[in-house]
């Protein structure tokens, strides 16, 4: 079995698909662990579709599906070394595809946590914090914006808002502090 893997001309799919595996699973474990394992080998960031295909994760994703796929069609399918070669790149794009979409998916999932209060004024939401009257201090809403629940602090235009009351945003500050008035 070692010999008919690491035999001219299998040898060739051997190395790639040994070494892309082991970086897969360091790359694994890494994420396990905490680290960040999938930087871009030309040092730019994930905002270029491009700088995901010259990312670490696909790369090994590349180099484990040509050396597994090109074994398969030399030893399975009992092809030629040229079709072999065929054989590995696609499915080494085709891993690498899928890496690049997962890659893409889990971003999208992840949040910027850029919240513009511009966007509150006009909502209506509930006082979590009483929100004590014009002048006295300030208290918490909750409210739905773009899309996600947040608590904000809130002073009042008139009498105080108690916990669990309604409160429409009438302005935003630009230290994200809401001005709310009650609903009635």
């Amino acid at each position: 079995m070692i010999d008919a893997l690491f035999s001219s001309p299998t040898i060739f799919f051997t190395v790639p698909a040994l070494a892309g595996t082991l970086l897969f699973v360091i790359k694994i474990i890494l994420m396990l662990v905490g680290g960040d394992a999938d930087t871009d080998v030309d040092g730019g960031g994930h905002d270029s579709s491009t700088g995901e295909w010259f990312s670490l994760g696909a790369i090994g994703a590349f180099v484990m599906g040509f050396g597994w796929g090109g074994l398969a069609g030399l030893r399975s399918f009992q092809l030629e070394v040229p079709w072999a070669v065929l054989c590995g790149v696609a499915a080494g794009m085709g891993l690498a595809g899928l890496m690049v979409l997962l890659l893409r998916q889990t971003r999208r999932l992840a949040s910027s946590g850029n919240i513009d209060t511009n966007n509150a004024v006009g909502l209506e939401g509930d006082v979590y914090l009483t929100v004590p009257e014009r002048g006295k201090g300030r208290g918490q809403v909750k409210l739905v914006i773009q899309g996600r629940q947040q608590i904000f602090f809130a002073t009042s235009t008139g009498p105080a808002i108690a916990s669990g009351g309604r409160c429409k945003v009438t302005a935003a500050a630009a230290d994200g502090i809401l001005t709310v008035s009650p609903i009635a």
